[in-house]
């Protein structure tokens, strides 16, 4: 039995809950995803999912939305905002002692990453499953 193609799509609270809320719809795919890389991609997705939150100045009514495709070889995740975006810096080789984190786990974990703007920002990776 190999693993099924499934989407996730949930548009998450702007609040303090947005990344456990994000943890609870990725527990749908535990079944399916090989364990060895199921709590790295919890990981990275609290990662970005709190990035969102610290660093995109959500308004009331604004969200945060996620989007999991997982594919027989291949998990992608979005994170998407409102946001204005950013350059896309290197990851630093060392996190900050209080910061940097996400960037860092995302070189070091991922196979492939990435962030888009315009007309919100989009933060992705994926995790080939081979």
């Amino acid at each position: 039995m190999g693993v099924p193609r499934i989407r996730l799509d949930r548009e998450l609270p702007a609040s303090p809950e947005a990344a456990r809320e994000a943890r609870k719809a990725l527990g749908e795919l535990a079944p399916h995803v090989p364990a060895r890389y199921f709590d790295d991609v919890r990981l990275l997705v609290t990662e970005l999912v709190t990035n969102s939150l610290r660093h995109s100045a959500l308004g009331a009514g604004d969200a945060i939305h996620l989007v999991v495709q997982l594919e027989p070889a291949t998990l992608r995740v979005e994170v998407r905002d409102p946001g204005s975006g950013f350059d896309v810096p290197a990851p630093p080789q060392t996190p900050d002692l209080g910061a940097g984190w996400g960037l860092f786990l995302l070189g070091r974990i991922a196979d492939r990453w990435g962030i888009r703007d315009r007309p919100s920002t989009c933060v992705w990776f994926e995790m080939d499953l081979a």
